[in-house]
């Protein structure tokens, strides 16, 4: 499955990784993967933690010198599950 730059962007800061990864039976290291390798930046360790509480951080802007936001990034062996 391909999915854009801002999608993913889209996608990690609404749910963590580990739930992307169940939804389109691949692995969460896969998912990180693909956001290091196309510059998209992940919440840190703990975000979910504090945003149930109401203080998350604020979130980072998707931003890359290499790539778009419309660029496409592969998910593979991901089926076509939508959150």
């Amino acid at each position: 499955m391909e999915i854009s730059r801002s999608a993913l962007y889209d996608l990690v800061w609404s749910h963590p990784i580990t739930e992307i990864a169940k939804l389109y039976g691949i692995p969460a290291v896969k998912v990180a993967r693909a956001c290091d390798d196309h510059d998209i930046v992940r919440p840190r360790a703990g975000y979910w933690q504090k945003l149930a509480v109401g203080k998350a951080p604020e979130r980072s802007d998707l931003v890359s010198v290499k790539y778009s936001a419309d660029d496409l990034v592969a998910l593979p062996g991901s089926s076509s599950v939508t959150l």
